[in-house]
């Protein structure tokens, strides 16, 4: 009986991969999207991102670019601090199909540049005598731009005949923030995203 549902098993895997290997797709697409992000250091932010991903497609690997861009709509810092951080992104790509039918998910993964920037407001409200507006204690407010940081994806998800879900982790080099008063503060601003893209190309071929 054991031997006799094995067989099954391995004839209906058989079935089932002849029936996704028989189509294959135009080599040449674009991934244009959008969604939501999110942070966790020392608080949690939210926000949103955008990214357009041209590729091209040999069998089941993929190789691209991603042009991105990510914006955190706001983030307390650990001391009340108020941070908006603003990342442009651009990254080689890299994708891997485990099916060729109409669902297929795949796993993936980039290397590249995430040039920094952000909002910072640290200027705190102190009333030293009681009286009203007496004057803000040593803040600093204004954009601050941390430079180009070396950084990566990783990501999962699934493609639907043209549209994509996908489930994203960026891991960012550490950055130096400066909060007035000679204070500096070393945060990463790694974050999750999840992005729903149109398909553009790529289309099926039986």
């Amino acid at each position: 009986m054991k031997k006799q549902l094995l067989a099954l098993i391995v004839f209906l895997f058989s079935v089932s991969y002849a029936a996704q290997a028989q189509y294959t797709y135009e080599p040449f697409r674009v991934d244009v999207g959008g969604g939501f992000s999110a942070t966790a250091w020392s608080a949690i932010g939210v926000g949103f991102l955008a990214n357009i991903e041209p590729k091209y497609e040999i069998k089941n690997f993929s190789f691209g670019t991603r042009l991105g861009i990510n914006h955190m709509l706001q983030i307390t810092y650990e001391n009340g601090d108020f941070i908006m951080p603003f990342n442009f992104n651009w990254l080689g790509t890299f994708d891997y199909h485990f099916t060729s039918g109409k669902a297929r998910p795949f796993v993936g993964c980039g290397l590249g540049i995430y040039v920094l920037s952000s909002y910072i407001d640290t200027s705190d409200y102190v009333d030293h005598d009681d009286y009203y507006n007496d004057y803000y204690d040593y803040g600093y407010s204004g954009w601050d731009s941390y430079g180009a940081k070396f950084g990566g994806m990783i990501r999962g998800g699934i493609d639907v005949k043209h549209l994509r879900l996908a489930l994203e982790y960026n891991i960012i080099g550490r950055s130096e923030i400066y909060v007035g008063n000679g204070y500096h503060y070393d945060v990463r601003f790694n974050y999750l995203g999840i992005c729903i893209s149109g398909i553009i190309g790529g289309g099926r071929i039986k």
